[in-house]
């Protein structure tokens, strides 16, 4: 939650227009003989008025505690000015035009009451010299000016109430907007984690983990496992750019690959995909790397891998990086690409990863084999993937990051 107070509605902030008006006062009421100083006692106490109201400006701004008391600034800045104002000229006291700097501040505040408040500090400030000076007696006529000018600032301090009234109203709307907005990306986000197939499975001989981490509410990112008729299925894909979009198109290209379980060949569900994008999604221009592989209990693992090209496999003491064949999802390649295969024996591995953490360890060829090394330390998928993340030199994310670890165990029999 942000502070109550910003820069900009900072007491002292406020009060600096009152601070600099009144240094340029004082000095002008030596080269001015209509505003000179006719008692020098009095109007340096007006002007210690003001010092107090500026100090305590940065006090209330310090303690927020002390918030509602902020309204005493402008009330002693009234005082202070009325002050100055009988002992340097009265009725022509340069420091009379000081007087609108306090009527802002408190037609600002929410409520028709500050109007009646900036109303009053107005009168107090124009009046003060008419009344202490006994000048009314002698001119009538400075009496009914007086009242006139306070009633310009009560009008102004009305017009400028209204105003911030209205703009405190349409910020609220947009902050509320704008938290709804939030809820409903938060729970954007939930469905779609909701979808992926959890953190960690068996299947079959293998043990497979996970993860997905959106750089916001909603991911482009999706990884997905299951059974199939002859074995089982795991993909990763990675749709071009982030946010809500990226996300829909995440959801239906999974769901599109995932229409092509009961066929044997994976690159069935790669061209179904393409299709899709390439036509129902053809004018959102969306592009994804796709990397869907099938594999056996055997250990045989027949993959597509379409732009992707970031899947490790580990030996027993080598690893190598399955190539990528073909361009990503959404050109309408159709038959663009070919089934590859790789065989898996017995405590081998295989990774696959977004680039969105191969950012995080720079983003070259030395970020793969700084992955490969965790990959030939690991003795688990899922504290692979703990590793991975954790030791990424400085985690800031500035794309999905999204894993998938699998390790070939010996059949049971």
């Amino acid at each position: 939650m942000l502070h109550p107070f910003t820069y900009s509605d900072a007491p002292i902030v406020r009060q600096t227009p009152t601070v600099i008006g009144t240094v340029i006062a004082v000095l002008l009421t030596t080269v001015i003989p209509a505003s000179a100083v006719t008692d020098g006692p009095v109007f340096a106490s007006g002007v210690v008025l003001i010092v107090i109201a500026t100090l305590w400006a940065v006090v209330v701004g310090r303690l927020p505690h002390l918030a509602p008391a902020s309204s005493l600034v402008p009330v002693l800045d009234f005082a202070g000015l009325a002050v100055m104002r009988t002992a340097s000229g009265g009725t022509v006291s340069i420091v009379s035009s000081l007087a609108i700097l306090p009527v802002v501040w408190l037609a600002m505040e929410a409520g028709r009451r500050n109007v009646v408040y900036a109303a009053v500090g107005g009168l107090v400030v124009v009046m003060a010299p008419i009344l202490a000076t006994g000048l009314y007696r002698e001119s009538p006529g400075e009496l009914l000016r007086g009242f006139f000018v306070a009633f310009v600032y009560a009008v102004a301090a009305l017009a400028i109430n209204e105003v911030a009234r209205r703009a405190r109203e349409l910020l609220s709307i947009s902050v509320r907007r704008d938290e709804q907005r939030g809820a409903e990306l938060a729970r954007g986000g939930a469905a779609q984690q909701a979808l992926l197939p959890g953190n960690t499975a068996r299947l079959g001989p293998f043990e497979v983990a996970g993860v997905c981490l959106p750089a916001r509410a909603v991911g482009g990112d999706f990884y997905d496992w299951y059974a199939t008729p002859d074995g089982y299925a795991v993909t990763l894909g990675d749709v071009m750019g982030k946010g809500v979009a990226a996300g829909i198109i995440a959801a239906t290209t999974r769901a599109v690959v995932r229409s092509a379980r009961d066929d044997t060949n994976p690159l069935v569900g790669a061209q179904r995909a393409d299709e899709c994008l390439a036509t129902e999604l053809g004018e959102m221009n969306p592009f994804a790397t796709l990397f869907h592989a099938r594999l056996t209990d055997s250990g045989s693992v027949a993959f597509v891998d379409a732009g992707h090209g970031l899947t490790l496999v580990r030996r027993a003491s080598t690893w190598e990086r399955l190539q990528s064949e073909g361009l990503p999802l959404g050109l309408g390649m159709g038959d663009g690409w070919d089934q590859q295969t790789v065989q898996l024996g017995t405590d081998d591995w295989l990774i696959c990863f977004s680039d969105g953490l191969l950012d995080l360890y720079g983003g070259d060829d030395a970020a793969i084999h700084a992955i490969a090394a965790h990959l030939m330390r690991a003795e688990d998928p899922s504290e692979l993937i703990d590793a991975l993340i954790a030791s990424a030199p400085g985690f800031d994310q500035d794309d999905d990051v999204t894993i998938v670890a699998l390790r070939r165990r010996a059949v049971s029999r």
